[in-house]
């Protein structure tokens, strides 16, 4: 590993690494434990005490033949049946047989079908899309796919991170984001470092990008090609979306069954929703903002120009310090304007789940609240965000478990 990887390394595990010994992973491990088995009790008691909004699992589940263990295991779980967990479970038992369900990718219910429904490794403890974690959603494993990646890439396995981040896209939609990150380390990043216009290192580079790049797409076009594949060639007469210049299943359920579209969402009965999702979209923007005003040279120009002083050095805090997050204050930026622009804006607290950025920020805000100089704003954001974390993942619970938003 070259000196530059290495230190990016040391910057992208600071926030994991620093200051753990044995017992802090105990301890992390042991709370994570609790954490997920209140999750589910609170989820329990509130199936239990709350009529649902929607009866459906009931209806499902009453006509089945079930042995006592399975009706025993239905009343203990059936809070995690909830939501698109019903397009997870169908899809690991019976497979793709209706069009709405490619809007689902598939490693999520092929592990579960193979791996006998075995419960995803959860790897959050504190986190507002808990319930997410822990129920038949893909989160947690595009989670762990992601965080891989970033780890194998910035470890210089650019190969190994290509092929776990291919994995990523096969298992959720945005997993095509993570060719950002070879886009700017080999056409972006120090460019401006190479001597003269070596149109032979740019050529090499723009290959590499494009190959790697391939890669990560890869789960996401094999998974489009076997839509195109059984609807628009098996399947007569041909739906309308396979004639479309860029023939992709996925764009078309998204917009036909689900409303996805750029506005589609801006009404006044989803004023609740935004609400739902104001905290998070204030956290993004404002981390989005506290990285770029530290140096607005260095996020205009792409990091390729900087202040001099801007190294970890000069600042207390390691989230604004280092240019070597700006990979991941741009995917911020670009999924932030996304999802309030084109999709159902409520998922936004789970769809950033897997981005470790916003869980490096919450974390700079807490540790800058609890120092001695910490202003009354520093303090209120800090602690703010421990409240919200805690609150909206317990409340998020009992609305999952009783098919209310967000879901």
């Amino acid at each position: 590993m070259d000196p530059q990887n290495s230190q990016t390394v040391k910057y992208f595990t600071y926030f994991t690494n620093y200051g753990y010994n044995n017992k802090h992973i105990y301890l992390i491990l042991k709370f994570s434990i609790i954490s997920r088995l209140l999750t589910w009790l609170i989820a329990l008691i509130s199936t239990l005490i709350v009529d649902d909004y929607d009866s459906s699992v009931d209806t499902i589940l009453e006509g089945r033949e079930l042995s006592i263990v399975q009706k025993i295991f239905n009343v203990s779980f059936r809070a995690f049946l909830r939501w698109d967990s019903f397009y997870f479970i169908h899809l690991s038992e019976e497979g793709y047989i209706y069009e709405q369900e490619h809007a689902f990718f598939p490693l999520l219910p092929l592990l579960a079908r193979g791996l006998s429904n075995s419960v995803t490794s959860i790897f959050y403890i504190l986190t507002p899309s808990g319930m997410f974690m822990s129920a038949m959603y893909t989160e947690s494993l595009f989670a762990l796919l992601s965080f891989l990646g970033m780890r194998l890439f910035y470890e210089g396995k650019l190969w190994s991170a290509a092929f776990i981040w291919s994995l990523s896209s096969f298992t959720r939609s945005n997993g095509i984001t993570q060719v950002g990150f070879f886009v700017y380390k080999f056409l972006i990043k120090d460019i401006n470092r190479i001597n003269g216009i070596n149109a032979k290192v740019i050529f090499v580079r723009l290959i590499k990008t494009i190959i790697l790049s391939f890669i990560v797409l890869l789960g996401f076009l094999i998974f489009q090609c076997y839509g195109y594949y059984h609807y628009c060639i098996l399947y007569l007469p041909q739906r309308p979306w396979c004639n479309g210049t860029i023939p992709l299943l996925y764009s078309f359920v998204q917009s036909f069954y689900w409303n996805c579209g750029f506005l589609n969402y801006y009404e006044v009965k989803q004023i609740p929703n935004f609400l739902l999702a104001s905290p998070m979209i204030f956290l993004s923007f404002y981390g989005i903002y506290s990285y770029s005003k530290f140096d607005f040279k260095r996020i205009l120009t792409l990091g390729l120009q900087q202040r001099s002083e801007t190294t970890l050095e000069s600042s207390s805090s390691p989230y604004h310090g280092t240019h070597e997050l700006l990979p991941f204050i741009y995917l911020w930026a670009i999924l932030l304007v996304y999802s309030i622009n084109f999709m159902h804006v409520q998922v936004i607290t789970r769809f950033f789940s897997s981005q470790p950025i916003v869980y490096w920020f919450v974390t700079d805000l807490f540790i800058k609240s609890l120092s001695e100089d910490a202003s009354r704003w520093d303090k209120f954001l800090g602690y703010g965000m421990l409240v919200y974390f805690i609150l909206y993942g317990g409340s998020g619970i009992i609305l999952f478990a009783n098919f209310f938003p967000p879901a």
